[in-house]
């Protein structure tokens, strides 16, 4: 999506909206909000993971040498 936006950019940035830009500006502001909701979710679903793991495996003292994400010594950093 990210890739793909500077594409569309131009189109919703029209001369004739030269005085205010409001849907241009709606739509980037728009799709920042979209992305902080999704940058807070992903940090709460990391949290989620670790509490979960914590609770099956007992605490990590990220001390052990993890060698995947299948470890039982894995925990998502955030």
């Amino acid at each position: 999506m990210g890739n793909s936006l500077p594409i569309a950019v131009p189109w919703v940035f029209p001369l004739s909206a030269s005085s205010d830009y409001f849907l241009g500006f709606a739509l980037c502001t728009g799709f920042l909000v979209f992305g902080a909701l999704l940058a807070i979710c992903l940090h709460l679903y990391c949290r989620w993971e670790n509490a979960k793991s914590d609770r099956k495996y007992g605490e990590s003292s990220m001390t052990e040498r993890v060698t995947s994400d299948e470890d039982v010594c894995f925990r998502y950093f955030y």
